[in-house]
C-alpha cells in the first residue's frame, strides 16, 4: 500500500515564492469624509464624525 507523501521536501525558497501572493492586499474603498476630511470606507460613516455626532445626540 503507497501512501500519498511527496517525492522531495519543498525548500524554504519554493514555499516562499508560492506564499508571496497571499500578502495583505491595500484597500480599494477608501474615499476622503467630506466633513473632516480623513479617510473612511464607501457607504459607511466615518469614525471620527461618528463621535462627535455620538456626543452631541448624548
Amino acid at each position: 500500500i503507497l501512501r500519498a507523501v511527496p517525492k522531495q521536501r519543498t525548500s524554504h525558497s519554493k514555499k516562499r515564492k508560492r506564499m508571496a501572493n497571499k500578502g495583505l492586499k491595500d484597500r480599494q474603498d477608501l474615499s476622503p469624509c467630506p466633513g473632516c476630511g480623513r479617510p473612511k470606507r464607501a457607504a459607511h460613516i466615518c469614525r471620527n464624525c461618528y463621535g462627535s455626532i455620538k456626543q452631541k445626540l448624548k
